[in-house]
């Protein structure tokens, strides 16, 4: 009599279908990380913007907002000419760049801007792009956070000083 005990091979592709199954499922309820850190990033540029207007209202100067392709950098107006803020810990409206591997992009007045022309490592005095008048006006924007190439976030600025965000890659 001969009884060898083994594993058919039913046995085994039945055991090869259960872990892809767990392994599909285990994938699935992982959480997009870098989904999430979009989120919080295009929430930060929103309310970093919503700042830098409150700003101007309260004090009674124009501010204004540096874009580059990886950071934004904030300053006010004084009789015409731009000074960027202190790059100090103690500053909310420091330089503030991205999460890496996010990048921006900037429309005014429905035209893409090239935003390799600013270097605010090397820039003493860079042209701010977006403005909060101390009115409570805002230099209609769309603010776009890339990731991949491909926008994630939408934030847009309305001239009455309205700051929305919006995701754009949901669809």
């Amino acid at each position: 009599m001969n009884t060898q005990r083994g594993i058919t091979l039913i046995e085994l592709l039945v055991a090869l279908v259960i872990v892809a199954v767990l392994s599909a499922a285990a994938v699935l309820a992982m959480p997009d990380f870098a989904a999430r850190r979009g989120e919080v990033a295009a929430e930060r540029v929103a309310a970093l913007l919503g700042m830098a207007c409150e700003r101007a209202m309260v004090t009674g100067r124009d501010m204004g907002v540096v874009i580059d392709v990886d950071r934004m950098g904030f300053g006010s107006f004084a009789q015409g000419v731009f000074t960027p803020l202190p790059d100090d810990a103690a500053e909310p409206l420091r330089t503030r760049r991205l999460p890496a591997g996010f990048s921006l992009g900037l429309r005014l007045d429905g035209r893409d801007i090239d935003l390799n022309d600013i270097d605010l490592d090397r820039d003493e005095t860079p042209r701010a792009r977006i403005a909060c008048q101390a009115s409570g006006e805002l230099t209609p924007f769309e603010l776009l956070l890339v990731r991949d190439s491909l926008p994630r976030w939408r934030i847009t600025g309305a001239p009455s000083g309205r700051i929305e965000r919006e995701r754009v890659d949901a669809q």
